[in-house]
């Protein structure tokens, strides 16, 4: 399964799960469970995820 992503700019690739959470230090699954809004992800590490998210600016 691929992940849902856009890219930053012409040519460049598509931003994955695995950029975002690499980037923050979380793994993939809980890069997910953000996404899919589940309530099992802390506060904090939510507010991370998301901030991440729209850095990267991932859809």
């Amino acid at each position: 399964m691929k992940d849902k992503a856009t890219s930053a700019g012409k040519g460049s690739r598509a931003v994955t799960v695995t950029d975002i959470a690499e980037a923050i230090g979380v793994s993939r699954a809980t890069v997910s469970l953000v996404l899919r809004g589940s309530p099992l992800v802390n506060v904090d590490t939510r507010a991370r995820v998301e901030a991440e998210l729209r850095r990267q600016r991932y859809v």
